[in-house]
């Protein structure tokens, strides 16, 4: 019977994982996006993957070059998650702001049948 220990290594990083592209990136690509491209999935999801890992990356260089140059580290689980945790707060903070300042407009109208053929060609 095959060992399942890799699972269980594999889980230990899922937690993180999904903060990092959920927790930070969905809230950053809110506050980013206009309000009237929120609707569009495929471009929210580009963007949330892209900025989760951005916003963390940034983060962990900011400790790296402050523990540093204090001498002092700075890379430790709790600053890491209290920085994410504010960068998530003030994303989510400025995605509900303009969620209640801008009404969204209705989308575009699909394509016309010519419309297609014409991209089509």
């Amino acid at each position: 019977m095959a060992s399942l220990d890799w699972i269980d290594a594999a889980l230990k990083g899922l937690l993180p994982a999904l903060w990092m592209v959920i927790g930070l990136g969905l809230p950053a690509a809110l506050a980013l996006l206009p309000r009237e491209q929120w609707h569009s999935r495929v471009l929210l999801a580009a963007l949330t993957l892209a900025l989760g890992p951005a916003a963390l990356s940034a983060w962990l260089l900011i400790l790296g070059v402050g523990g540093a140059a204090l001498d002092t580290p700075l890379l430790t689980a709790e600053w890491i998650l209290a920085g994410s945790a504010c960068i998530a707060a003030g994303a989510a903070l400025e995605a509900f702001r303009k969620s209640r300042r801008y009404a969204p407009r209705p989308p575009a109208a699909p394509f016309a049948f010519d419309e297609k053929l014409l991209l089509a060609l």
